[in-house]
Formats: structure tokens, C-alpha cells, sequence
């Protein structure tokens, strides 16, 4: 099909129907028009390929057949086009398919040219032909609609050329003879002359380098029949930018000789995006290695088609023991990890109904007595139609995070020491039981137990003897309870046991069998014998108790009058001889409060605490004391109960603000210098009162200090029992510039929950923990979560009690930021009375 030059008259071929086959009645070209006419979205679908590849069987036949004639015979023919469209309307047009000889510069047929046009229509309606009754007489008198004389330079062929959405370069030995327009667009030319300016395929195309890296020809497709071999060939724009181009080259005539066609499309982009999706995947996979998740992806039946290598090791199969599981066939295989059957039901649910699901733990046999904790998560995947196609999500495993969970959980509720409840924990026991008493006819009993005598054990062979004895009576107590009863540590030596169904005269039995054994045994400690005895207080739970609270303080103020009347014995509380002899030892310390207050003798001291972390200026913390009229210093763990219980705590709180300011006044370089912070101790009732919080700010800002030394610490017991309040305390607090500490931090870990919410600065971990974390592994345990806690959570962490080097040693290992306790330094009184600095 030599002889073909560009022609620009006419209409724009693309807008045109037309197509060209070769002589193996292959698809050579073709307009986007043609192939809409046909039911193709473009051309990319025809070119390159027969009738056969197209269309149905019978169809294609018939077609190849009318094909073949036109070869064979030279002339052109027409036959009806079948519209692919189902439903036509009246305003569709019949169409004939118009098939020419294309023909050489020696005037033989080299292939055909197909082009579509609308079939004429008779000017009335009677003389309209019927389909395929058309002829070429016919069309040749329409001269209008079609011309049926083919050009012998093939104009049409080459306009189909340049509408080709490829580049293409026809080139003889190394020299361009030929280029269309979207090969020089493609390469940055403005036009296909000065394209074919640059004279030779070198300036344009890699040849010579794809040909020396493959040691070959490029792959031509001889002839016309076959479709050529894609290949990836450079190509060099004009301002020497490389392109990455799939290519085709086919052997064709060129005026009378053979020439090498070459068509070619830019994929450059493409390529990068490859590249870029290549680095993104290795990237991900790295990611994927080196962190502590694992992925999988499922298909529609939920089985495991992708598991990753950390996969593998968490649930120790192998990738093709993996691949052969579902999601169901694991939860089967898993054990539940918590008790509420509804946690584990919801998750089956999201499963069935194709749901995502988020931080499902379950656990995981590894083999005898082993086992991992795992938590997975993952969303479903739907396709274009909206079918489901299975699941991607990722896990982790938890094992060493809930075994920290489960031991926190266990302290949060029981006395790390003896393993018992602890006091809140115990709280929550009988405030369920004066619930169902208040409600019902049922009626149960509290018994509140202080040991006598335990001082002179501390005292005289120290705390781990103290300790130890603690331990072997809780085990005394579990022998001899009953089943159903509770027991629990609710004080340094005190224990209290929740009696359930129980009246008052079993309460007494019950009490002093345990009376009767405590004063039975015997405690050895380093060749010493000791005995004791329990003082025991009982209230019976009725409904007369408005709320826990009260109802403790009875049992507390039994067990105060069974010491008083000589200890060792069970007294029940009733509402006179016993609320009057507790009233007079309460009324005893007001009266003592009071005086002390008006003659000035509450002091203050104050003990160092010392940063781990980085040198600088010192931290006190206030201590207030009460001096008696004989000089003795009084400690306030003797009189803040009743001070709280009437009404008085607030007003010792002012005071020793008061005296803080008078002695920090008094020493105003040390305030300005020395002092990076000044912790003070407040009540629970001072944090509840609105008029406390701005009666203290006032106090602060007169003061001269700034607001940021200050730091006041607040029990962790007192912040719970009033939030709200103790919210609204810390935030203005806050706001103002000071700071804030959760003491005793530890005791009730439960209650982190809402504590974590609260914008505090420091944990001060309880003491009990502190003690003994050389010797016992779960209070360093302890300790240690929950310094992590406060890191994580980027709070700073004091730790109390620190009363040798040993000690001070393993608290840097564990991190905290704080120490505090006697080897650090112990109180010394700065204040000795109003007025009147030290």
C-alpha cells in the first residue's frame, strides 16, 4: 500500500466512518467514528485485529467472505450495516458499510478501505428502497452522498494515519521518511516536518541501545497477517527529556521499497506511577517487617488468602497452615478472653453480617500451658458492584499488655500485701449489700477489726515483721470465714468482713470465733514470740443507713469503744452508749483543733524532694503539724478525721496556707531563688467548696509569688469521691498557673479512667508499693506500670517512702522523675506560729 501521501482537504477523519484493512484482511486502521458504529468504545479495540477476533461466528463469515470478493475481484461492494444498539427509535438512519479496493502505485489491491455512510432515501415515502436492495448504480448516481472512484494516492488512508491517538514514523534503512502529527506532539515538535528534519531515527529513537542490550533485530512483523510485538523502546523528546514508549514495528512498502513502520505510545507516566506504587509496596512491606503488627487480607468466604511473617510467629503456623484457616475457624480454635458473653456474640455478628470490627481479643493455645493474647481488627473490602470480596485488617499481640492490664485490674481491687479487697473494693461489696437491704427483707452485718498489740511487732523487729504477720492473719481470716462472706484490708492493721444474710447474734458468734483464733496464735519472728488480739466493731446493714459512709462509721466507732473498754473483745453498735463514746473522742479532738488554731500552735515543716531527672532548684512539700501547749508535735493522721467529719478541714487548710505565705515572705530570696516548687496538702472538703478555690487564689496572687510554684496535692480517694467538684478545683487551678498531684496514686487504679482526664502534673505513688519493690516482684511490678502510665500519659511521677539507698537505686532503674521520703531528708519545722518565721 505504497503511494500514499498526506492529504489535508476534506472533512476530519476522525469525524468520519472509516476503517482500513490489509490484504490479510487485518484491521490496519481506523476512526473513532467507525468503531462507535460498530459498538466499540475506539479504535485500541479493532486495529490489529480480523472479523474473527470481533465478532460472532456467522457474522464474521459473512463479512470475510465480502471482504475476500472485494481482493479478489477489485471492486467495490455494499452491504447493510447491523446497528449493535437493541432499541432504535424512529429517527435512526439505516447505514451501509461501503467497501473499496485500495490500490498501489501499480494499481494492484493492497487491501480495502471500509467506510460507513447513511443509506440514500427516495423523496417519498413509496419509493423508499428496502434494505440490501442497494447496488453500486445506485450509489454511483448519489454522487453527492458517496463517490465510489478510488484516488490512487490514498488520501483517505493517510488522513486515517494522522488520526491515529499513536505516534507513528515510518523510516527506510536509518533514515524518517515519514511521521504523523502525534509523533511529533509526543516528542515536543511543533509540526511532522520539522520532525522529519532531524533527518535520522537516532535523534529520536533508542534503536541502537535496545538493539546492542538485546543483541538482535527489532521484532517486525513480516508481512501484514500477524499483530507485531509490543516492545519498550526510549524515545528523545526535543529538549532531550527520555521517554518511555511501547512500540510496534511492521515491514511496509515505501514507494516501492521496503520500509520499517514503527507506532508508538508515550508511557513515561505511567511508568513513574509504577515506580512510585513499587517503592510505596516495598515501603509498606518494610513497614510491615519491622513493626510490631501483623496484616491478612481474606477472600469472600473469610478464608486467609495473605498473612504476613509476624503473623505467622504470633499464632506459630506456618503460611500454608494459616492459608487453610477462616476468621470463623480462629475464633472456634480461640478461647474467650473476657466473661461477658455478649463482647464475644457482638463480634461472631459483625462477622456474619459483614461488618467492620475493631479490637477483638480473644486467646490463642500455643500448646500445653501456653498461649497468646491477640487483638485483630479489620474492615470488609466490596468491589465496583457492591459484592463483598472479603476482609484486610491487621493485629497485634497483647499478651505482656494484658498480663500488666490483669495485674493492674487485680490491684486496682485487692490489698497488694495480703491479696484481700482493698478498702474500695470493699466499699463496693457492701454498698451492693445495703442496696439489696434497703430494698428487700434480706439483712446482713459489717464487722470492722483492729489489731492490738501490731505496734509493738513493727516497733520491735520492723516492717517486714509487721508485714509478715499481716499475711498469716489474712490467711487465718480466709480459713475461718465463711464462703460467702467478704473480707477485706481496709487499713494498715484493720480488716473488716461483710457478713451476708446475717442477723446480730450470728454477726457476734461469727466475730468472736475469729477473735478466738486471733488470740490463739502465735507469731514468730527471729527467735521472738509474739501474741495478739483483735478489737471488733460491728453494725448490722438494715435499713436505717442512709449511705455507706454512715453506716461505717458505726462499725468504726464499735470498734474504737471495744479498744477503749480494753480490747479483745466485740462490741455491736447501737445508737447510744456507743455514738456517745465515739462523739466524746471526736468532741475531744475539735475542742483540741480549735484552741490550737486560736493560740497559733499549728505549724508547718517541710521535707525535700529530690528530681531524678535534671539538677536544679528544690521542691518542698508543706507538712502540717499541731503543736500541744507541752511542746509534743502532733501528726495529722490523729486529728484530720474528725477535723473533716466537723466541718474543720478547710479551715486547718487556710491555715497552713496562711503560714507558708508568712514564712515564704519571710525568706523572699529563697522563694525567688531557690524554690522551683511549693507542694501543699489539701482536703477533700476544701476541693468541694467553690468559696475555698477563690479565697486561695486570692491568697496566691497578694502573695507576690508566682502562681507556677505552687503545687497542690490532692489525695486520689478525695478526687473520686467528688469528681465534678474536683474538676472544677483543678482546672481553675490550672488556669491560674499552678500545679497539681494526685498523692497516693496507685491505691485505687480503677479510678484512672477519670483521673487521666484531669489536667494534673505529677503522680505520687502510694507508698505501700514503694516499700518493698526490692523484695516483692509484683510491687516493682506495680510501681512500674505506673510509671509508664504517668510517661504516657506526660506526667511526671514522685515516689514516697524512700528510706535507704537501695531503694533510691531501683527507683532511678524503674525512671520515676520524683523522690521523697526520710534517706532524701526528713521534715524539719520552718513555722512555729502565726506571725512568726523560723
Amino acid at each position: 500500500m505504497a503511494g500514499y501521501v498526506a492529504h489535508g482537504e476534506g472533512p476530519d477523519p476522525a469525524e468520519q466512518m472509516l476503517a482500513l484493512k490489509d490484504a490479510d484482511l487485518v484491521y490496519r486502521a481506523c476512526s473513532e467514528a467507525f468503531a462507535r458504529a460498530l459498538g466499540f468504545r475506539s479504535p485500541h479495540e479493532i486495529v490489529g485485529r480480523t472479523d474473527k477476533d470481533l465478532f460472532p461466528a456467522d457474522e464474521a463469515l459473512q463479512r470475510l467472505r465480502a471482504d475476500s470478493r472485494t481482493i479478489l475481484e477489485g471492486k467495490s461492494s455494499v452491504a447493510p450495516v447491523v446497528s449493535p444498539v437493541k432499541e432504535k427509535t424512529p429517527q435512526d438512519k439505516p447505514r451501509l458499510l461501503l467497501r473499496k479496493p485500495v490500490l498501489d502505485a501499480d494499481n494492484r489491491v493492497s487491501g480495502i478501505e471500509l467506510r460507513i455512510i447513511h443509506s440514500p432515501v427516495a423523496k417519498s415515502a413509496g419509493s423508499a428502497l428496502a434494505p440490501g436492495a442497494f447496488n453500486m448504480d445506485t450509489l454511483t448516481m448519489r454522487a453527492d452522498d458517496v463517490s465510489v472512484r478510488r484516488k490512487p494516492t490514498g488520501a483517505d488512508f493517510a488522513r486515517l494515519i494522522e488520526a491515529m491517538p499513536h505516534g507513528v514514523v515510518i523510516i527506510r534503512g536509518a533514515r524518517l521518511v515519514y511521521a504523523n502529527r502525534e509523533a511529533a506532539t509526543m516528542l515536543g515538535y511543533p509540526s511532522p516536518v520539522a520532525l522529519l528534519r532531524t533527518g535520522v531515527v537516532t535523534s529520536i529513537l533508542r534503536i541502537d541501545e535496545w538493539l546492542k542490550s538485546r543483541k538482535g533485530q527489532l521484532p517486525v512483523a513480516r508481512g501484514m497477517a500477524g499483530l507485531a510485538e509490543r516492545f519498550e523502546l526510549q524515545g528523545i523528546a526535543k529538549d532531550g527529556t527520555t521517554l518511555a514508549l511501547h512500540a510496534r514495528a511492521r515491514e511496509v512498502d515505501w514507494l516501492n521499497e521496503k520500509a520499517i513502520q514503527i507506532s508508538f505510545a508515550d508511557y513515561t507516566e505511567d511508568l513513574l506511577a509504577e515506580e512510585m506504587l513499587a517503592q510505596s509496596e516495598l515501603r509498606y512491606r518494610n513497614y510491615a517487617r519491622a513493626g510490631g503488627d501483623f496484616f491478612f487480607d481474606t477472600d469472600e468466604r473469610l478464608q486467609l488468602s495473605y498473612v504476613s511473617d509476624a503473623m505467622q510467629a504470633v499464632f506459630g503456623l506456618s503460611e500454608r497452615e494459616l492459608a487453610s484457616l477462616t476468621l470463623h475457624e480462629i475464633a472456634r480454635r480461640s478461647q474467650a478472653l473476657y466473661s461477658d458473653e455478649q463482647y464475644w456474640s457482638d463480634q461472631m455478628d459483625r462477622l456474619l453480617h459483614r461488618q467492620p470490627f475493631s479490637d477483638f481479643d480473644f486467646r490463642w493455645p500455643l500448646g500445653e500451658n501456653l498461649e497468646h493474647v491477640i487483638r485483630i481488627s479489620a474492615v470488609p473490602v466490596f468491589d465496583q458492584a457492591g459484592r463483598f470480596t472479603g476482609y484486610q485488617g491487621s493485629g497485634r499481640e497483647i499478651t505482656h499488655r494484658h498480663r500488666h492490664a490483669a495485674l493492674a485490674e487485680f490491684h486496682a481491687s485487692h490489698d497488694p500485701l495480703t491479696g484481700l479487697f482493698n478498702r474500695r473494693r470493699f466499699e463496693e461489696s457492701v454498698r451492693v449489700a445495703l442496696t439489696t437491704a434497703r430494698t428487700g427483707e434480706e439483712t446482713h452485718a459489717l464487722c470492722f477489726m483492729d489489731l492490738d498489740s501490731f505496734k509493738i511487732v513493727n516497733d520491735t523487729c520492723g516492717h517486714h515483721a509487721g508485714d509478715e504477720l499481716l499475711r498469716q492473719l489474712a490467711e487465718l481470716f480466709n480459713r475461718h470465714v465463711r464462703k460467702s462472706d467478704v473480707l477485706g484490708r481496709i487499713g494498715g492493721d484493720e480488716f473488716a468482713i461483710l457478713l451476708y444474710n446475717c442477723g446480730t447474734e450470728e454477726a457476734v458468734r461469727l466475730a468472736n470465733q475469729l477473735r478466738s483464733e486471733v488470740e490463739n496464735f502465735e507469731f514468730f519472728w527471729e527467735q521472738q514470740r509474739f501474741k495478739v488480739g483483735i478489737s471488733v466493731g460491728a453494725a448490722l446493714i438494715d435499713r436505717r443507713w442512709d449511705n455507706v459512709g454512715s453506716l461505717f462509721r458505726a462499725a468504726d466507732s464499735a470498734c474504737y469503744l471495744a479498744k477503749d473498754r480494753g480490747r479483745n473483745r466485740v462490741v455491736v453498735y447501737t445508737e447510744s452508749k456507743t455514738h456517745e463514746r465515739v462523739r466524746e473522742g471526736e468532741t475531744h479532738w475539735v475542742d483540741q483543733i480549735n484552741r490550737a488554731i486560736a493560740e497559733e500552735r499549728i505549724t508547718i515543716s517541710q521535707q525535700p524532694i529530690r528530681s531524678l531527672k535534671k539538677q536544679g532548684r528544690r521542691s518542698v512539700e508543706i507538712l502540717m503539724r499541731l503543736r500541744t501547749r507541752a511542746g509534743a508535735i502532733i501528726n495529722p493522721k490523729a486529728f484530720l478525721p474528725a477535723a473533716e467529719r466537723y466541718g474543720l478541714a478547710t479551715r486547718l487548710d487556710l491555715t497552713v496556707i496562711d503560714a507558708t505565705l508568712q514564712w515564704l515572705a519571710a525568706k523572699p530570696d529563697m522563694a525567688a531563688r531557690e524554690l522551683d516548687l511549693i507542694s501543699i496538702n489539701l482536703t477533700g472538703p476544701s476541693i468541694s467548696s467553690e468559696d475555698f478555690t477563690g479565697v486561695l487564689l486570692g491568697k496566691i496572687n497578694g502573695s507576690g509569688i508566682p502562681a507556677r510554684k505552687f503545687c497542690f496535692e490532692l489525695t486520689e480517694t478525695a478526687v473520686v469521691a467528688n469528681l465534678t467538684a474536683a474538676k472544677r478545683f483543678i482546672h481553675a487551678m490550672v488556669q491560674a498557673g499552678c500545679r497539681i498531684t494526685i498523692d497516693n496514686f496507685g491505691s485505687g487504679l480503677s479510678s484512672f479512667a477519670y483521673i487521666r482526664d484531669l489536667p494534673v502534673h505529677f503522680l505520687k505513688i502510694d507508698g505501700m508499693f514503694i516499700r518493698d519493690i526490692l523484695e516483692d516482684p509484683v510491687d516493682r511490678a506495680m510501681v512500674k506500670a505506673i510509671n509508664d502510665i504517668g510517661q504516657t500519659t506526660g506526667r511526671r511521677t514522685i515516689a514516697s517512702f524512700v528510706e535507704n539507698a537501695h531503694l533510691l537505686e531501683a527507683l532511678e532503674a524503674l525512671g520515676v522523675d520524683y523522690v521523697q521520703g526520710y534517706h532524701i531528708g526528713e521534715p524539719q519545722l520552718v513555722y512555729q506560729s502565726a506571725g512568726r518565721g523560723a
